[in-house]
Protein backbone atom coordinates (compact mmCIF):
# COMPACT_ATOMS: atom_id res chain seq x y z
CA UNK A 1 0.00 0.00 0.00
CA UNK A 2 3.08 2.14 0.98
CA UNK A 3 4.31 1.96 -2.49
CA UNK A 4 1.05 3.06 -4.37
CA UNK A 5 1.03 6.07 -2.00
CA UNK A 6 4.58 7.02 -3.83
CA UNK A 7 3.71 6.06 -7.03
CA UNK A 8 1.09 8.33 -6.88
CA UNK A 9 3.43 11.46 -5.34
CA UNK A 10 2.08 11.02 -1.79
CA UNK A 11 4.98 10.79 0.44
CA UNK A 12 5.10 10.74 4.11
CA UNK A 13 6.43 13.91 5.85
CA UNK A 14 10.08 12.60 7.09
CA UNK A 15 10.67 10.96 3.37
CA UNK A 16 11.06 14.28 2.23
CA UNK A 17 14.40 15.93 1.18
CA UNK A 18 13.23 19.31 0.75
CA UNK A 19 10.27 21.25 1.75
CA UNK A 20 9.50 24.58 -0.55
CA UNK A 21 6.77 26.75 0.50
CA UNK A 22 5.87 29.38 -2.06
CA UNK A 23 4.04 31.18 0.69
CA UNK A 24 6.53 34.47 1.29
CA UNK A 25 6.27 36.04 5.31
CA UNK A 26 7.47 39.40 5.28
CA UNK A 27 9.02 41.28 8.44
CA UNK A 28 7.03 44.15 9.30
CA UNK A 29 8.65 47.47 10.79
CA UNK A 30 6.50 50.72 12.22
CA UNK A 31 7.12 53.99 10.75
CA UNK A 32 4.75 57.16 12.68
CA UNK A 33 2.75 54.56 14.22
CA UNK A 34 1.79 52.36 10.77
CA UNK A 35 3.23 48.81 10.33
CA UNK A 36 4.92 48.17 6.86
CA UNK A 37 6.42 45.34 5.35
CA UNK A 38 10.27 45.11 4.51
CA UNK A 39 10.55 42.70 1.04
CA UNK A 40 11.44 39.14 1.40
CA UNK A 41 14.63 37.55 0.29
CA UNK A 42 11.84 35.59 -1.90
CA UNK A 43 10.60 38.50 -3.45
CA UNK A 44 13.74 38.86 -5.70
CA UNK A 45 15.15 37.01 -8.63
CA UNK A 46 19.09 35.83 -7.93
CA UNK A 47 20.82 39.00 -10.00
CA UNK A 48 18.66 41.33 -7.24
CA UNK A 49 19.59 39.45 -4.68
CA UNK A 50 23.15 40.22 -5.89
CA UNK A 51 22.69 43.77 -6.73
CA UNK A 52 21.14 43.99 -3.15
CA UNK A 53 24.39 42.72 -1.73
CA UNK A 54 26.85 44.21 -3.60
CA UNK A 55 25.08 48.09 -3.00
CA UNK A 56 24.66 47.23 1.28
CA UNK A 57 28.96 46.44 0.44
CA UNK A 58 29.20 49.83 -1.74
CA UNK A 59 27.14 51.60 0.89
CA UNK A 60 29.68 49.87 4.17
CA UNK A 61 32.88 51.36 1.58
CA UNK A 62 31.66 54.75 1.93
CA UNK A 63 30.80 55.22 5.30
CA UNK A 64 34.65 54.16 5.58
CA UNK A 65 37.16 56.24 7.41
CA UNK A 66 37.88 57.94 3.40
CA UNK A 67 34.50 59.90 3.73
CA UNK A 68 34.25 63.07 1.33
CA UNK A 69 31.59 65.49 0.53
CA UNK A 70 31.31 63.58 -2.65
CA UNK A 71 31.35 60.10 -1.22
CA UNK A 72 28.65 61.67 0.67
CA UNK A 73 26.38 62.49 -2.31
CA UNK A 74 26.55 59.02 -3.44
CA UNK A 75 26.20 57.64 -0.41
CA UNK A 76 22.29 59.46 -0.31
CA UNK A 77 21.93 57.88 -3.81
CA UNK A 78 22.90 54.52 -2.80
CA UNK A 79 20.98 54.39 0.41
CA UNK A 80 18.02 55.58 -1.46
CA UNK A 81 18.47 52.67 -3.77
CA UNK A 82 18.42 49.79 -1.39
CA UNK A 83 16.18 51.28 0.94
CA UNK A 84 13.47 51.74 -2.06
CA UNK A 85 14.44 47.72 -2.49
CA UNK A 86 13.88 46.53 0.47
CA UNK A 87 11.06 48.48 1.95
CA UNK A 88 6.56 48.49 0.69
CA UNK A 89 5.89 51.80 1.54
CA UNK A 90 4.03 54.61 -0.54
CA UNK A 91 6.40 57.37 -2.14
CA UNK A 92 4.89 59.90 0.51
CA UNK A 93 6.01 57.96 3.61
CA UNK A 94 9.39 57.41 1.64
CA UNK A 95 10.03 61.00 1.01
CA UNK A 96 9.31 61.73 4.69
CA UNK A 97 12.49 59.23 5.63
CA UNK A 98 16.01 61.11 6.61
CA UNK A 99 19.22 58.92 6.07
CA UNK A 100 19.44 57.43 9.63
CA UNK A 101 15.87 56.05 9.03
CA UNK A 102 17.24 54.06 6.00
CA UNK A 103 20.19 53.35 7.08
CA UNK A 104 18.30 51.34 9.78
CA UNK A 105 15.92 49.85 7.25
CA UNK A 106 18.37 48.44 5.28
CA UNK A 107 20.02 46.98 8.20
CA UNK A 108 16.89 45.63 9.34
CA UNK A 109 16.65 43.87 5.61
CA UNK A 110 19.77 42.86 6.41
CA UNK A 111 19.57 41.02 9.93
CA UNK A 112 16.24 39.49 8.90
CA UNK A 113 18.14 37.68 5.70
CA UNK A 114 20.72 36.37 7.89
CA UNK A 115 18.02 34.68 10.25
CA UNK A 116 17.01 33.29 7.47
CA UNK A 117 19.97 31.24 7.31
CA UNK A 118 20.88 28.46 5.08
CA UNK A 119 18.89 26.17 2.65
CA UNK A 120 17.88 23.09 4.40
CA UNK A 121 20.33 20.26 3.98
CA UNK A 122 19.65 16.21 3.41
CA UNK A 123 21.77 15.80 6.79
CA UNK A 124 19.69 17.77 9.04
CA UNK A 125 20.96 21.55 7.81
CA UNK A 126 24.36 21.02 9.14
CA UNK A 127 27.45 21.24 6.52
CA UNK A 128 29.64 18.29 7.56
CA UNK A 129 31.87 16.47 5.77
CA UNK A 130 30.78 12.51 5.61
CA UNK A 131 33.79 11.48 8.01
CA UNK A 132 32.39 13.57 10.99
CA UNK A 133 30.71 12.72 13.85
CA UNK A 134 27.56 14.63 13.19
CA UNK A 135 26.58 13.11 9.76
CA UNK A 136 28.00 9.58 10.99
CA UNK A 137 25.30 10.19 13.93
CA UNK A 138 22.60 11.34 11.69
CA UNK A 139 23.00 8.58 9.30
CA UNK A 140 23.03 6.08 12.50
CA UNK A 141 19.50 7.52 13.50
CA UNK A 142 18.34 6.85 10.42
CA UNK A 143 19.41 4.05 8.87
CA UNK A 144 21.16 5.22 6.18
CA UNK A 145 25.08 5.59 4.97
CA UNK A 146 27.18 9.10 4.71
CA UNK A 147 27.94 9.55 0.94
Amino acid sequence: MEDKKVKEGIVKEKDALLDISTTITRQRIRIDGELYELASPEDFEMHEFMWIADRGQKIGELMGDDYTDEAGADLDIKLDDLAKKVLLVPDAIFKKLKASHKLAIIRVFSEAVESIGEVPRPNGGKESSPDSKDSTEEASKDGSTPS
